[in-house]
């Protein structure tokens, strides 16, 4: 649950320091579905249904917060794990639940699904649920991976053991039928749901503390420790689950990987939301 609350404050930064970038306002927003919903922080980009109008953002830290925000609100928060806290304000419903299997009949003011990569088999049915649970005017908002690591100077080479391993990992997530890179795709999946005001940004999230420019650098720093924390968790999962590699083979590939990112003079390397 640690890195889960810690990967909040990557996205919290990606969105500019902001929980969230639509124009909700406290009256309209009586219905809150935050999916994959992990320890209850959220995380998001936008897009809007019909209606709706505009551009704006809230400073918040999550789920929970947010009903502490909109106390008229009911927030529902959905993850296949248990692994939400125990005690949360009474305007908050935590269920164990996959997304991907039938919608029960509810409707919703805003609904939030960030960081599934990965996760969904079906990404267009998903998106189509959003938009025929949304009320008229609300909000869904989408935050996804939606590129290779890459670098701007040459710096990152496929011959890093970094490279190595993220497209095996891609690799060994593709096998499972699943989408690990979304993000370039969601515009799209968008617009064929019926969504209007869709809002696409792009956003270049640095592996480290290479850039010069202190907010990028922080960013980076909190993308690197997150990734570090939850490197061989991930990790052996795909490897070993999936791809057949032993335990011993995938911890040598990833203390090449770690060697490479604790040396800031490696690579400037980062991968685009």
């Amino acid at each position: 649950m640690d890195r889960l609350d810690y990967a909040h404050l990557v996205t919290t930064k990606i969105l500019g320091d902001k929980l969230y970038v639509a124009p909700i306002e406290q009256k309209n927003i009586q219905k809150v579905l935050d999916i994959g919903t992990g320890t209850g922080l959220c995380k998001f980009i936008s897009s809007t249904s019909p209606v709706s109008r505009g551009f704006g953002g809230l400073t918040s830290t999550g789920a929970i917060n947010f009903a502490d925000l909109f106390p008229a609100a009911e927030v529902h928060g959905i993850d296949l794990s248990a692994i939400q806290p125990k005690w949360a304000p009474p305007n908050v419903k935590f269920e164990i639940d996959d997304v991907e299997s039938p919608w029960v009949d509810r409707t919703y003011d805003f609904i939030n699904c960030h960081w599934m990569m990965g996760s969904i088999q079906d990404w267009p049915k998903l998106i189509d649920n959003c938009y025929k649970n949304l009320n008229p005017g609300g909000w869904a908002e989408f935050l996804e991976m939606g590129g290779e690591y890459s670098s701007d100077d040459g710096s990152f080479t496929h011959d890093h053991a970094t490279y190595k391993w993220i497209k095996t990992l891609f690799d060994g997530i593709a096998s499972t039928g699943r989408d690990s890179r979304p993000g370039t795709k969601l515009k799209c999946w968008a617009e064929n749901a019926g969504f209007e005001n869709i809002i696409y940004k792009k956003v270049k999230v640095p592996l480290g503390v290479w850039p010069k420019d202190p907010y990028y650098k922080e960013m980076g720093f909190l993308n690197l420790t997150n990734l570090l924390d939850g490197l061989e968790a991930f990790t052996l999962r795909i490897f070993c689950g999936v791809l057949g590699f032993t335990k011993e083979e995938t911890m040598l590939q990833l203390a090449e990987v770690r060697k490479e990112l604790k040396d800031k003079r490696t690579f400037n390397a980062y991968y685009e939301v």
